[in-house]
């Protein structure tokens, strides 16, 4: 027997559940991949607004974006 393939396992794993629970996975997919979006933005920010405070606290002028 042949190793099925990342895509086909995928899709044999989904013929297992109905219809409305396939609607509901995929949601839910979505809703993580949103909310791990908006994660990595609030992680960026951090980034941004720890920097913009070390360089006033060391006396020096903010940073010039752009």
């Amino acid at each position: 027997m042949q190793p099925l393939s990342v895509r086909q396992a995928v899709k044999a794993s989904l013929q297992l559940l109905s219809k409305r629970d396939q609607r509901i996975l995929i949601l839910v997919t979505i809703a993580q991949m949103a909310t791990s979006f908006l994660d990595l933005i609030g992680v960026i920010l951090i980034g941004v607004v720890a920097a913009l405070s070390v360089s006033v606290v060391a006396g020096g002028a903010p940073p010039h974006i752009g």
